[in-house]
């Protein structure tokens, strides 16, 4: 999940774009990628054989960043999509690139598929507009974001801000560890008393 993403995104889509076609080239990964459309339509697209990008008809209005009402648009969009395809297909993961607004549709999903969160620059960028309580209140809600994740990332730290080489590796790796969790978990037979 990510709500930038080329041609829409700027800075960040655009590193998005690159991270996902570094992702392609790793063989035992499948993704359904969430983000806005550039069209008042759904639409989807393809990146080789195991990516899906799937654009909401989040129309963006044009300006540079998303308005607060076209990000919870995204929220809920993204939401209800989830929802309606983990009824077909029965994910692994998911992966919210950046806490807000995507977090929250992964954070929902919690205790039927794990999720990975990055925290992105620009997280904190949204912090730092908000004034007083809202501030607070949002970095409270990151942390609690944090605290329930199966794994975060902290790009500032841990993928050199997003490099895609670096941050598909990392990804992969911790996408293989958390499965094998899961299926060592799936496989125990329950405990009757």
């Amino acid at each position: 999940l990510h709500h930038a993403f080329p041609p829409v995104g700027a800075g960040s889509g655009r590193k998005v774009r690159e991270l996902l076609i570094r992702m392609a080239e790793l063989p035992d990964i499948q993704v359904d990628f969430v983000t806005i459309s550039d069209q008042p339509v759904y639409q989807s697209r393809t990146f080789g054989d195991r990516i899906t990008t799937h654009h909401l008809n989040v129309y963006k209005t044009g300006a540079s960043r998303l308005t607060a009402a076209e990000l919870f648009e995204y929220q809920a969009k993204s939401f209800i999509f989830t929802l309606r395809t983990a009824r077909k297909i029965d994910y692994s993961l998911i992966h919210a690139l950046g806490s807000f607004p995507e977090c929250f549709t992964a954070y929902a999903f919690r205790g039927r598929f794990p999720y990975v969160l990055s925290r992105l620059p620009e997280d904190q960028a949204v912090a730092d507009g908000m004034t007083g309580g809202h501030a607070e209140g949002l970095n409270s809600l990151v942390r609690e974001f944090a605290r329930a994740a199966a794994r975060v990332f902290d790009h500032r730290r841990e993928t050199s801000a997003l490099d895609p080489a670096r941050a598909a590796a990392a990804y992969g790796a911790a996408y293989r560890e958390l499965l094998s969790r899961r299926k060592i978990r799936s496989r125990r037979r329950p405990t009757s008393r």
